[in-house]
Formats: structure tokens, C-alpha cells, sequence
């Protein structure tokens, strides 16, 4: 058995436990840097530093991102690894579990928004690759005896081509304890894969638009399907422990400072597009056909009587799909 294939075996586990919580989260964008892809590297990077450590997981991370040199996006990916790297290290030092793992993930992703709708990523700062290689960099290089490579000689090991974009925005979490910055992701227009739902017996994908948008609904598990075959288990939490303009419990018990600097308005209680939120009050002038607002899909789902099953542990595979190229973010 090889160095890899060793490698492969220790980690199985938490990646298991990782790629059934993303599918569950039902959020879009599995791959190309979307707002699922973004949470499954905070949510690995943290178990991995919370079961090994920051050196050995690092280590592991930025071989996988060297390894794939050639068409990942190593500067988005180093970006969330060195978000969830440091959520991991407060878990371990503070004796915390995969729940707090989870717990901390989606309240960093669910404070990545100013209000509701994807669209808005395409306003957020454009960051080179650099930026994100960097965030591992700093991680790397703090052992005395790693400062001696220097940035080039790390950044050449990785593509540094491909940009991407990250809100300056800093998330400080319990009680003051942990500070992060905002997880990094591409315009939604280069998001693929989907979650799915079952419509007539048919399997349709949604558009970003009708996916899961992370809200604090959808942090206390609103939304999440576990289906049979889902290494994860199925976590759901109060929404008092949402640490957003309130307050939220550590994992001491105590409550946590109000999190967010700066936050652009007031964070919604359902993650609905404007439109939506019209009809729902009984507008229906935006059932307009000439405005096409609304894609066939959704109206399914108005009009059904029942919400469709959702489909999304049978996709595990679409994690694995290879990213396209893309030099835009």
C-alpha cells in the first residue's frame, strides 16, 4: 500500500461525514466554486484540524490543492481550507465535537450574506489567487522553521491563475473568541450541480435561485434532507445558538458577543427573492408572463399542493465531477 493510498484510508471518514452534510445542506453550487463547494472546504478543513490537528491537516489539504494544480481553484479552495482550519483548531482546544464543527460552519456561512439572494456575490470583492494561497501560507509559515521557504517558492507549488471573490468582512463568533473572514465564492453564473427534486417521477435540478440560501432558518436545519445512504447525521439546532445580531451560546454554554462587522442590513427570516416574498402576500402581478420571473420549476412547486420529495444523497458522485476552467470569478 502507498504513502496515498494510506492517506485515502485516514481520511475516508470525515470526508463521508462531510459530503452527506453539504448534500443535505441543499445548497447550490457543488462545484465551481459555489455556495455548497465552499461550505464542504470549511466543513473538512474543521474536522480534519479538529481530529489531527492544524499541522497534519494543512499538510494534507495543501496536497490535494498541489495535486490538482492544473485545474482547481487552488486560491478559492486554500481561502475557505484556512476559514475552516481555524474553526477547527478552537473545536479541538475547546474539546468541541463534529456538531460544533457543523454548528460554527453554518453560522460563518450563513454570516457570508448581507441579505437575500445569490446574486450578490457578483458584487463582492474580486480577490486574486494569490489572496487565498496566502491564507494558507500564513497558516504554514508560522513554525519558525517553514518561514525559511518564502511566499513565491509555496505559491508556484499551486495554480495561480484563477480569481475568485470574498466579502472584507470580518465574522466573530464566541464571545469574541473566534474571528474569521468571510468564506470566498464565485459569481453564481459559473456555479454546476444542483440539488434535485423529484417532480412526476422526474428528476429536475434547480436553478440557483430555487436552491437552500443560508439563512438562520437554514443554520437551525430548516430545509437539510439526510437521505438513506447519508454518512451524516442529521443535526438541527435552536435558533438561539445562531450567533447573529443577538446573541448565540459558545461551546462553554455562555452566550456570544453579536457577531458581525459590518453588517449590511438586517438579515431576513426566510432566504425568499423579493418577488417571491410578493406572491406569498398575495401580489400576483408578478405572475406577469412578459416579466419571467418565475421559471417552470418553481411554479411546480406553487401550484403542486405538496412539496416534491428532494433528491440529494443520490448525487454524492457529482462531488467528484472535475471542475471546468475558468480564468473569470
Amino acid at each position: 500500500m502507498n504513502l496515498e493510498s494510506i492517506y485515502e484510508r485516514f481520511f475516508d471518514s470525515p470526508k463521508k461525514l462531510v459530503v452527506g452534510e453539504t448534500v443535505a445542506s441543499q445548497l447550490p453550487g457543488r462545484q465551481n466554486g459555489g455556495a455548497a463547494d465552499a461550505y464542504r472546504h470549511i466543513l473538512l478543513s474543521a474536522e480534519l484540524a479538529r481530529r489531527f490537528g492544524t499541522r497534519i491537516a494543512l499538510s494534507r489539504l495543501n496536497r490535494h490543492e498541489s495535486i490538482e494544480a492544473n485545474g482547481a481553484d487552488n486560491g478559492l479552495d486554500m481561502w475557505n481550507n484556512a476559514i475552516g482550519i481555524r474553526i477547527g483548531d478552537y473545536v479541538r482546544k475547546k474539546d468541541g465535537d463534529w456538531k460544533d464543527i457543523v454548528r460554527l460552519s453554518r453560522a460563518v456561512m450563513a454570516h457570508a450574506f448581507d441579505g437575500p439572494g445569490f446574486e450578490q456575490v457578483g458584487n463582492w470583492k474580486v480577490r486574486k489567487a494569490d489572496d487565498g494561497i496566502r491564507k494558507s501560507y500564513e497558516i504554514y509559515a508560522g513554525p519558525v522553521r517553514n518561514q525559511a521557504k518564502g511566499f513565491e517558492k509555496f505559491a508556484n507549488t499551486y495554480n495561480r491563475k484563477q480569481r475568485f471573490r470574498a466579502q472584507d468582512k470580518a465574522i466573530v463568533l464566541e464571545n469574541g473568541e473566534l474571528e474569521l473572514f468571510a468564506p470566498a465564492m464565485t459569481s453564481p453564473r459559473h456555479w454546476t450541480v444542483h440539488p434535485k427534486v423529484e417532480i412526476d417521477g422526474q428528476k429536475i435540478e434547480l436553478k440557483v435561485e430555487e436552491a437552500q440560501f443560508p439563512t438562520r432558518e437554514w443554520f437551525t436545519g430548516k430545509g437539510f434532507v439526510y437521505e438513506d445512504g447519508n454518512h451524516a447525521p442529521s443535526l438541527s439546532f435552536d435558533p438561539e445558538q445562531f450567533p447573529g445580531p443577538g446573541v448565540g451560546k459558545g461551546l462553554d454554554g455562555n452566550a456570544a458577543a453579536a457577531n458581525i462587522a459590518p453588517q449590511g442590513q438586517g438579515r431576513p427570516r426566510l432566504g425568499l427573492t423579493p418577488d417571491m416574498q410578493r406572491l406569498l402576500s398575495g401580489d400576483l402581478t408578478v405572475l406577469d408572463p412578459k416579466n419571467k420571473r418565475f421559471s417552470p420549476n418553481m411554479l411546480r412547486f406553487m401550484m403542486g399542493g405538496e412539496v416534491p420529495r428532494v433528491k440529494g444523497a443520490t448525487r454524492l458522485h457529482d462531488i467528484a465531477r472535475p471542475q471546468s476552467d475558468r480564468f473569470e470569478p
